[in-house]
């Protein structure tokens, strides 16, 4: 009985709703991030990630496109007024276009690639959280920067959607979802396995409905990424908006990666097969015009 109950509650809970906008992400594939956060949506049914179109004249969005190491605290200090721009300028285009649905995201995320003078990669006021990755390094993978900030936005969403973590639960370093990590580096293993502790699962038990540790966790492992072989696969899609999952390292790939990937398409190894016989060939020939 406890069972069925139980399922009736994950079917019947209403997701929690979480805008996000992309800040000034350099050279990081943006298309492809996009396509990673919508499909989000279809893997689980506490949260619908939806993005939004930040204003590129905003104050706070000017700031965190400064090349410079920006101050955290004064960030803080203007996520309210961020908030309060956010929602008029929502409000704005629902008129605009005359859209039936006149509601407001729970929450709202801003990713971008600035650098906080502090060295965190995050921060949180009410209802806006920042991603703030300008730090990440070649050397932070695996996992690859697209898998970090999906584990980022799965433990902000759940902020949203209970107090109960609105902030890092433990010292600890377990590889759990809601570690405290003030190092990127280290906040690695918050990406690397599907692990909510015992502490978070207590906690994320005190929402309504659904199990939103197990929601999570189904995400977390990352197997939906599937096979590059698979072209209808979210890593086979990614790869062809440019971005390759499994072997790239760093923010943009490099010309090393991005050979290597292209070897991996049939069709390249057989342009490839066909450019070593026409050169074989041409040795041969050579070789033979040398005889006396």
């Amino acid at each position: 009985m406890t069972e069925s109950v139980s399922q009736t509650d994950a079917s019947t809970r209403v997701p929690t709703r979480v805008g996000v906008i992309l800040g000034d992400l350099g050279r990081l594939n943006e298309t492809a991030l996009k396509y990673l956060i919508v499909h989000l949506n279809t893997l689980q049914r506490v949260f619908e990630f939806e993005l939004l179109a930040g204003d590129d004249d905003d104050p706070l969005l000017r700031l965190l496109q400064e090349r410079d190491k920006v101050d955290r605290q004064r960030c803080r200090a203007m996520l309210p007024d961020f908030h309060a721009r956010l929602v008029v300028q929502i409000k704005k285009e629902q008129e605009e276009y005359d859209l039936t649905d006149k509601s407001i995201p729970e929450g709202f995320i801003l990713i971008t690639m600035a650098r906080f003078s502090d060295e965190h990669y995050g921060l949180k006021s009410d209802n806006v959280q920042v991603q703030a990755l300008g730090n990440w390094e070649r050397n932070m993978a695996p996992p690859s920067i697209f898998e970090f900030i999906i584990s980022l936005l799965l433990r902000q969403a759940a902020s949203f959607a209970t107090l109960a973590v609105s902030k890092s639960v433990h010292l600890g370093t377990k590889g759990c979802l809601f570690d405290f990590t003030a190092d990127l580096g280290d906040a690695r293993y918050k990406a690397l396995q599907a692990y909510i502790c015992s502490v978070c699962r207590e906690r994320l038990g005190t929402a309504p409905g659904a199990n939103i540790a197990d929601e999570i966790v189904r995400v977390l492992d990352m197997n939906w990424l599937g096979k590059l072989e698979d072209p209808h696969s979210p890593a086979g899609i990614v790869a062809k908006l440019g971005y390759d999952l499994f072997l790239t390292q760093g923010i943009k790939p490099t010309l090393g990666e991005t050979i290597r990937a292209n070897l991996r398409d049939e069709g390249t190894k057989e342009v490839v097969k066909l450019i070593g016989g026409i050169l074989l060939a041409a040795i041969l020939i050579w070789l033979g015009l040398k005889k006396p």
